[in-house]
């Protein structure tokens, strides 16, 4: 880009005023493609998104009707022989028992990664309202005493699919190690805008956690927050004080929660 200077003392009069308008031409001039390759950029950017969450959607939807579907018909013929070896007053067949649950294994496991890739619960309830779900289960389940604050602000805020399954998915596995690991009795969710950052909080009453646990090593669940925040420009820090519980910041641009 050209570099300008202006010296009042050189040209006068209409001459610097020449001067100056042929430098803000040539300015303008430089900077248009500039502008016009970034413009280009943001449209692919957001074009692979949406591509990604179409993407998304079709193989959660295939591994639900395809794969679940086979899983069920196979734990029903289980179920089936296993009925009738008892009605006949045969010896119960281990193998098939333990066929009849890694059938039920397999068939979890289709449906968290369905989830994970498509989460319906947002499409049917919102974000604010699965989040709520989620932690009021949290409670019933474990008796982790749990509250979310969201901010007046985002209450009505229009976030794109991708920003909310991140949002939730990180939320999710969050909630899930504090049930597994934390050992906490109080559990703590904000949602909050601060420098143009869309944030979320948590945090708990825990035990903490070690320097390694935090940074991730061995633990792909941490691991995987981490890639789920750098997919959509944001980042995820976490914290511990030793014995007085673990902290989670997310934080995502707010140019990265819309739709453009």
């Amino acid at each position: 880009m050209t570099d300008i200077s202006f010296d009042s003392g050189t040209v006068p009069g209409c001459a610097g005023e020449a001067q100056s308008g042929l430098a803000t031409d040539e300015l303008h001039h430089t900077a248009a493609p500039w502008c016009r390759r970034q413009q280009a950029r943001r449209h692919q950017d957001q074009l692979r998104k949406r591509l990604l969450t179409c993407e998304r959607k079709q193989i959660a939807r295939q591994i639900h009707d395809d794969l679940g579907a086979v899983l069920t018909a196979l734990k029903c013929c289980i179920c089936v022989a296993l009925d009738r070896d008892q009605k006949a007053g045969a010896p119960s067949n281990v193998l098939l028992a333990d066929a009849a649950r890694l059938a039920d294994t397999a068939f979890s496991a289709v449906r968290k990664i369905g989830v994970d890739l498509r989460p319906t619960i947002l499409e049917q309830m919102g974000l604010w309202s699965a989040i709520e779900w989620q932690l009021r289960s949290l409670s019933n389940r474990s008796g982790i005493c749990s509250s979310l604050h969201v901010d007046a602000r985002l209450e009505d805020a229009d976030f794109s699919e991708d920003c909310q399954r991140i949002v939730f998915r990180v939320l999710s596995e969050a909630i899930t190690n504090t049930e597994k690991h934390a050992r906490a009795t109080r559990l703590w969710v904000r949602m909050y805008e601060l420098n143009n950052f869309l944030i979320a909080s948590i945090e708990d009453d825990g035990v903490g956690a070690s320097e390694a646990a935090l940074a991730g090593c061995g633990s792909l669940g941490m691991v995987g927050m981490r890639e789920q925040a750098i997919e959509i420009g944001g980042h995820l820090e976490t914290y511990s004080v030793g014995g007085q519980g673990l902290g989670l910041v997310l934080a995502i641009p707010f140019s990265y929660c819309y739709e453009h």
